[in-house]
């Protein structure tokens, strides 16, 4: 995963073309902890989730294949 710190109003681009914009539009606090407004541009065909709307299941695939992936990247094959 890349980190990376962005400030109020700025913007990070995905893609080869740029073709996703997430930009941060604002924080405020709720309860006591930082509430992010995000914005994201991007064409209309492709699909845009929230991770708490993200089925159990697919989220579980989601994990595997990445802990699949982290093996595969760190040569510790089984």
């Amino acid at each position: 995963m890349l980190v990376m710190n962005r400030k109020e109003r700025e913007s990070i681009f995905i893609g080869k073309e740029d073709e996703i914009e997430v930009k941060i539009l604002g924080v405020h606090n709720f309860e006591g902890e930082p509430v992010y407004r995000i914005g994201v541009q991007a064409a209309k065909d492709v699909p845009i989730r929230r991770d708490n709307y993200i089925p159990k299941a697919v989220k579980l695939q989601m994990a595997m294949q990445a802990e699949n992936d982290s093996y595969s990247t760190t040569g510790d094959a089984a």
